[in-house]
């Protein structure tokens, strides 16, 4: 992008220059950067200030040439922001405010796992959970998988459940319904999406179909988790895109369990086929650096079109 003043983007300024298409391909260069040593990742800090918490996500690419970090503040409204910075020459190259590159970037991974894992010709699609980032996976999927035809979606709340349907069929022009469980939500889905922050399994490992591909964006913590270790057990393949960040936490499901080793890293998992029947679990954490990533794609295209508010004139 060229070095001019730094770009100011909100949350609708990112809508109008950066598509999940994209958002997804800034996610494969991260990842290739993961793959060939030539990123940084480190793991998110936060630290408790009562009453309430600051988490950083920093992370940097020398191949896109761009460092930088997310910040936001927990259990407040959900203001964030992200900056990126050129790695040579230490240059502000801009910076994004709202929480809706979060939900973008998270959207990508999934549509990144999707490819890689899943089947190739989904008909029918099972998403339990119906907020933002529930919606973005499925921005995701259509991206990776555009024969998806069919949606049904389960929520807790039957008005919601019903409206979420009504408003991502008219947005999508998909044909979505409103599911009376989540079992009824994922029979005969190729592709699961469970995006909840239920404290408890959300889904039976024997609700799902043979060959299923299931993302899991939810708490995944001992004592409160929206799946069981019944689903990963029944896993052929599990697949993280932060695959050390689980296996540090001494409270993530898995520990001292079989599946924590066979956990493997999106960015060097490339299946050369998918067996008929297998069954895939991706367990979404969110790749620190990857938010750098997808905002450094944003700002460029921001600049080609005009998009934002330049700072410093």
């Amino acid at each position: 992008m060229s070095r001019g003043p730094p770009i100011l983007l909100t949350g609708e300024d990112l809508a109008h220059c950066l598509p999940m298409s994209a958002a997804i391909g800034a996610v494969e260069e991260a990842l290739a950067e993961r793959a060939a040593g030539s990123s940084a990742t480190p793991p998110r800090t936060t630290w408790e200030l009562p009453p309430s918490a600051m988490t950083i996500t920093p992370g940097g690419f020398q191949g896109l040439g761009v460092h930088g970090l997310r910040v936001y503040v927990r259990g407040g409204p959900e203001d964030q922001l992200t900056a990126v910075w050129e790695l040579r020459t230490g240059q502000l190259l801009g910076i994004l405010l709202g929480p809706e590159l979060g939900a973008l970037r998270t959207g990508a991974i999934g549509g990144v796992a999707v490819d890689r894992m899943a089947g190739p010709s989904p008909a029918r699609v099972g998403v339990v959970g119906g907020g933002r980032q529930a919606r973005a996976q499925l921005e995701a999927i259509r991206a990776v998988r555009p024969g998806v035809r069919e949606v049904r979606i389960f929520r807790r709340d039957p008005a919601r459940r019903s409206e979420t349907a009504s408003r991502w069929a008219r947005e999508t022009g998909l044909d979505v319904r409103a599911a009376g469980s989540a079992s009824e939500a994922v029979a005969d889905a190729s592709i699961v999406v469970l995006a909840t922050d239920s404290d408890r399994p959300v889904l039976d490992a024997d609700a799902l179909p043979a060959g299923a591909h299931v993302n899991t964006l939810g708490p995944k913590y001992r004592g409160r988790s929206e799946i069981g270790l019944d689903l990963l057990r029944g896993a052929d393949w599990i697949v993280s895109d932060f695959p050390e960040q689980y296996r540090s936490d001494p409270e993530f499901i898995a520990q001292g369990t079989p599946e924590l080793d066979r956990m493997q890293d999106l960015a060097r998992f490339k299946a050369r086929e998918r067996p008929a029947g297998i069954r895939s679990v991706f367990l979404s954490h969110g790749l620190a650096g990857t938010e750098v990533a997808v905002a450094y794609r944003a700002l460029e295209r921001a600049g080609r079109l005009g998009i934002g508010q330049l700072l410093g004139r």
